[in-house]
């Protein structure tokens, strides 16, 4: 019989934890701290553990190791409120076999401990990003919890190791070159140079030369030799950003650096060998390029062995939030002045936005605000760039944020109808039901600080009927 090992300190998520696992057919232990588990799991062997925590420490590493250690590895699943991607992807980086952001959905649960059970050999690492020496996040340091995200930090770990090519697909300002960048500092390639190309804004003339490097005398105006990206990048990753816009001629020398890792410098015979990994990204279709004729379909297959993509911002509401705090931190570090927070109607205001820049126009929106606020607190005022680009009140921001409510509770919807063994439809109808009205009492009840009768007079209800819905949902 499979047996699983709970190691959380909070006995409700404890009770949670066990609860969600009554319908396997496998006994539950628990423990209630690292060291205790670390005794339970050396005395009996789990088939898996679940380990909730907060930030990788001494402990949870050494049970990462221990779990590691043997002829047969056990599975670890890390439970963690840690909002950071330098928390969520060190237990990763540790050995953790996957890594679920508290609060914790139970058939969420249920279905990631199922497939760890069923696909435990097929364990991955993914990558770690360490937090810079200042305490703010690197240049490279990609936010957000959102599922989405969580599934790309884990493919990223995953490919981080190899020398695979890869190409990273997304919408401009979604965070590409992070993404590259973060490959790279994983990678055993880490100590040697990152240098980005982007292949549209360097006129095609010149393109090469950037690539291959010339050879004096090469062209009118080579008054002396230089070496290319590819020769200043030995050992290390180039990124050859927007590569839908390189030529035909140069994505065939592009080609032949993947196939054989060689090439000359425009104007020399030297053949030249650059042992360089090389990651792609593109705001484009190149499937639609190559049935224009403008992409070679050999080069896209070299170039896509590992295929990340992106999703735009406001396909991943639950992490603006986290981007905004970090942003209002980061600039406000900066420019040395003091931002205490920002306002709620301020905060539903960028929350309603389409984002069309994506992570990029967000960044610059918080800069902007914070060099114009005025009172230690950002508000309205600071964004009036915003306000005049279309949201002309709270009714616009209740709307769009009721259609995303809306939109969320469908997908959810139809993953539960699209199950092999669904439940009755009735089980499905009031588990939405009560998930949107867990959601609404906690927002609520944060907002305002734990304060039933403030959040009962917000939400429109009786303070009894919120309790009630505090207790349905505990």
């Amino acid at each position: 019989m499979q047996n699983i090992l709970i190691i959380e300190p909070d006995a409700r998520y404890r009770s949670r934890a066990r609860g969600a696992l009554e319908s396997l057919s496998c006994q539950v232990r628990e423990s209630a701290s690292m060291e205790e588990g670390l005794r339970a799991m050396l005395e009996t062997p789990p088939s898996l553990v679940i380990a909730g925590s907060n930030e990788p420490e001494a402990a949870d590493l050494k049970l990462l190791r221990v779990a590691r250690q043997g002829t047969r590895p056990v599975p670890v699943l890390v439970l963690a409120s840690s909002g950071t991607t330098e928390g969520a992807i060190g237990f990763m980086d540790g050995g953790a076999y996957d890594y679920i952001a508290k609060p914790v959905n139970p058939s969420e649960l249920l279905a990631v401990v199922q497939d760890i059970l069923r696909l435990a050999g097929d364990a991955s690492r993914p990558l770690r990003i360490a937090p810079p020496a200042d305490g703010m996040s690197s240049r490279s340091s990609i936010i957000g919890r959102s599922p989405e995200m969580i599934e790309i930090f884990k493919m990223v770990g995953r490919i981080a190791k190899s020398d695979a090519a890869v190409l990273v697909q997304g919408e401009s300002g979604t965070g590409k070159e992070l993404v590259a960048r973060t490959i790279h500092e994983n990678s055993r390639r880490a100590g040697k140079p990152f240098l980005a190309v982007n292949c549209a804004a360097i006129p095609e003339t010149l393109l090469e030369s950037e690539l291959f490097g010339h050879e004096k005398g090469a062209f009118t105006g080579a008054a002396y030799s230089r070496k290319g990206k590819f020769e200043l990048c030995h050992g290390g990753t180039i990124l050859l950003d927007e590569v839908g816009d390189m030529s035909l001629a140069t994505q065939s020398k592009i080609l032949r650096v993947l196939q054989e890792h060689t090439f000359e410098r425009v104007g020399g015979e030297q053949t030249l060998s650059s042992d360089t990994r090389i990651i792609a990204a593109t705001n484009k279709s190149l499937v639609e390029a190559i049935e224009r004729s403008e992409f070679r379909v050999d080069l896209f297959y070299r170039l896509k062995v590992v295929s990340v993509f992106l999703p735009p911002l406001h396909k991943r509401p639950g992490d603006l939030p986290l981007l905004i705090d970090h942003f209002v931190k980061k600039y406000s570090h900066q420019a040395k002045v003091e931002i205490r927070g920002i306002s709620r109607r301020a905060q539903a205001l960028l929350e309603a936005q389409t984002w069309t820049g994506n992570v990029r126009e967000l960044e610059n929106a918080i800069q902007t605000a914070v060099v114009l606020n005025r009172t230690g607190t950002l508000d309205l005022e600071d964004f009036p760039f915003l306000q005049s680009a279309g949201r002309t009140g709270a009714d616009d921001v209740r709307r769009s944020v009721l259609v995303d409510l809306r939109g969320a509770a469908k997908r959810a919807a139809r993953v539960l109808l699209a199950e092999d063994s669904p439940t009755s439809p009735a089980g499905i109808y009031y588990g939405c039901l009560s998930a949107v009205e867990t959601a609404v009492v906690e927002a609520a009840l944060e907002s305002y600080g734990g304060n039933q009768v403030q959040a009962a007079r917000a939400l429109g209800i009786s303070r009894n009927t919120l309790r009630s819905k505090m207790r349905i949902s505990s």
